[in-house]
């Protein structure tokens, strides 16, 4: 979540309640999924699908890391409409 905070500096409260209400979502739904997967593919499936799903969450994590930390971020956004 500070990532997320430094990577919108204008819109911190609005960029972390995204995050969060995603991961929410993320958390009720992502066991339906799985159950569904291993229903229909077998239990190795609904494992492999959990991996590739790990692996794409801590690259996305690690890339976040990297804008916050090297200044690429320079120009702050805002999540607002207003000019």
């Amino acid at each position: 979540m500070t990532l997320v905070g430094k990577c919108f500096p204008l819109a911190q409260s609005q960029a972390i309640g995204f995050a969060a209400t995603g991961g929410g979502i993320g958390s009720f739904l992502f066991p339906f999924l799985m159950s569904s997967i291993a229903q229909n593919w077998g239990i190795r499936a609904g494992f492999a699908t959990y991996g590739v799903f790990a692996a794409a969450m801590t690259l996305v994590s690690v890339w976040l890391a990297f804008v916050a930390n090297t200044g690429m971020n320079a120009r702050p956004v805002s999540l607002s409409r207003s000019p």
